[in-house]
């Protein structure tokens, strides 16, 4: 079976919690992890094994007594600001200070991977994995219908691989229009729980470019909360939007921009595969560099509805050449 992921999401080192409520590439080196400080293996059933045990490079012992280590990192406490999260705060609530979700589930030791922040709750729900969407049926999903779903996106002039050895097949297509316009579709071997690709933001290097990077984000319902993920009932949807330049959890950047105007912008979705197709000439006011190289991301979720973890394989960040129609 799929690794279910914890929960494009990551959170930072500088978050501060207010109270809870209740083909490969032929070049390996040309696609790397987003987050490339993440240690990750695969077990011997083919499933995502844990993160590191320390995959920021951070341990317990290393947290000043302002900081609770949280998502395997030490996260700051607040001393000052009587709204957010500090011991004397949870002990005049009669609640305990603790690494906590949006879904007031806990972490005791902090050496969980997904939306987690120091919170004050007397909450001792252990992490749960977010309900599963429906899977691809293997009996049905066949080979062949894979090939002609994205056979679909033929009359395309460039075309790359950008599978991961362990991950879903997905390949990238595009052609340069005039005006440095790219026309581009992104199809994925999967389900509908997320596909976006965009820009990286070369400034971060804290997950390889995700943090601050402009994207072309689809999503199959609407009505997001960070407690319980999409409404399934809403219509599915493709935007573009601006990761948080420090806190990756999508509820810090799940607003769209207003792009309307200048992208033109849909989603493919069945029982079995995704595609993304856009057509415009910059994301989110970025260019594409159609006479040279642009540093590019994607990510993907096929497991759950909660905008969150991608998993290790289904992600990269990649160089491309527009124009020569190669990742470099």
């Amino acid at each position: 079976g799929r690794a279910i992921p914890a929960g494009v999401g990551c959170s930072s080192t500088s978050l501060k919690a207010r109270i809870q409520d209740t083909n490969a590439l032929s070049n390996a080196n040309s696609m790397r992890i987003l987050a490339e400080e993440e240690e990750v293996t695969a077990d011997p059933e083919g499933e995502d094994a844990e993160e590191s045990a320390a995959p920021h490079g951070v341990t317990p012992d290393q947290c000043t007594e302002n900081e609770l280590f949280c998502w395997f990192r030490c996260m700051p406490l607040d001393f000052e600001d009587s709204q957010l999260t500090h011991p004397s705060v949870c002990a005049e609530r009669n609640l305990k200070l603790q690494c906590t979700s949006p879904r007031d589930e806990v972490v005791p030791n902090g050496d969980q991977h997904g939306d987690y922040y120091p919170g004050c709750t007397n909450s001792t729900d252990p992490p749960s994995a977010y309900p599963l969407i429906d899977q691809a049926d293997e009996a049905t999903c066949t080979d062949s219908l894979w090939e002609a779903f994205h056979a679909s996106g033929e009359g395309y002039d460039h075309f790359v691989d950008l599978t991961h050895p362990m991950g879903d097949e997905t390949y990238l297509m595009w052609s340069v229009l005039d005006n440095g316009v790219v026309k581009a579709r992104l199809a994925h071997n999967n389900v509908f729980g997320f596909l976006s690709t965009g820009f990286a933001n070369e400034l971060d290097t804290v997950h390889n470019g995700m943090n601050g990077g402009h994207v072309v984000l689809a999503i199959p319902g609407g009505n997001y909360s960070p407690a319980t993920g999409l409404d399934l009932n809403e219509p599915a949807s493709v935007d573009t939007y601006t990761i948080h330049e420090t806190e990756s959890a999508f509820r810090h950047w799940q607003d769209h921009i207003d792009t309307a105007e200048s992208i033109s912008a849909s989603v493919e979705s069945t029982e079995c595969f995704t595609a993304i197709l856009f057509e415009s000439d910059n994301i989110n006011g970025q260019k594409f560099n159609v006479e040279g190289t642009d540093e590019m991301i994607w990510a993907a979720n096929s497991a759950d509805h909660f905008v969150g973890y991608h998993g290790p394989f289904n992600r990269a960040r990649f160089t491309i050449d527009w124009s020569n129609g190669v990742i470099v």
